[in-house]
């Protein structure tokens, strides 16, 4: 098998194996999913062995393939180099979520309730910081990578890796469809930009920090 099959096939697992929660949902093995229950500290856990299960897959697949880590932006912080891409990733997500959360209070009733026995926030933070590590790492490192190699072209990568990104979200309705799709094109064009992964793993934690933090104990 030459290089090209090789590579499609490898991104075809990886992408499968990627959505193997929807295979666990559909046999009832997810906790039911819903604003508020996903601050829930059973549905917490579950998302957290989730990701356990699947990051070191993708880490051991990037490792093999010949290329340093560095390739898919695992890079040691550089200061006050690194700067530019942390600003550019901040002025995005505020852009992206502006956005977003406009759009969610003119659809939605404008206020959010607190949720009855939701997670300590350090156990909301310690999900969103292994979200924010595993989707920059499978979308922005891993995938970003390898449709760069298929296709030969940056711009296909973003946006194939940023489409992909916003379908994985489905479950969010058309509102959060539209706003990880633009949320993965910013990231993805920092990523390919600067080659650093960090900045944009650091701000992906801390955004989906605030989201959760409000859904758990409401505005």
């Amino acid at each position: 098998m030459d290089r090209r099959k090789f590579l499609i096939w490898e991104v075809g697992v990886m992408l499968a194996f990627q959505s193997r929660g929807v295979l666990i949902g559909a046999f009832g093995l997810m906790p039911e999913f819903s604003p508020g229950s996903q601050v829930k500290a059973d549905s917490i856990l579950y998302a957290i062995a989730h990701i356990a299960t699947g990051i070191p897959i993708f880490l051991f697949v990037m490792y093999r393939s010949g290329s340093p880590l560095s390739d898919y932006g695992f890079k040691k912080p550089r200061w006050p180099a690194d700067l530019n891409p942390l600003t550019f990733a901040a002025v995005s997500v505020v852009l992206n979520y502006a956005i977003f959360f406009y759009l969610a209070w003119k659809s939605g009733p404008g206020s959010v309730p607190p949720v009855d026995n939701a997670a300590p926030l350090w156990l909301i933070g310690t999900l969103c910081l292994a979200v924010g590590i595993a989707e920059e790492t499978t979308f922005r490192g891993y995938l970003l990578a390898r449709l760069e190699q298929l296709t030969g072209k940056t711009w296909i990568a973003i946006v194939g890796q940023a489409a992909i990104f916003g379908i994985g979200h489905s479950y969010q309705g058309t509102v959060g469809v539209l706003s990880a799709t633009s949320f993965g094109l910013f990231m993805g064009c920092i990523v390919a930009k600067y080659r650093t992964l960090w900045p944009c793993m650091l701000l992906h934690s801390l955004v989906d920090f605030c989201i959760l933090a409000l859904y758990a104990y409401g505005t």
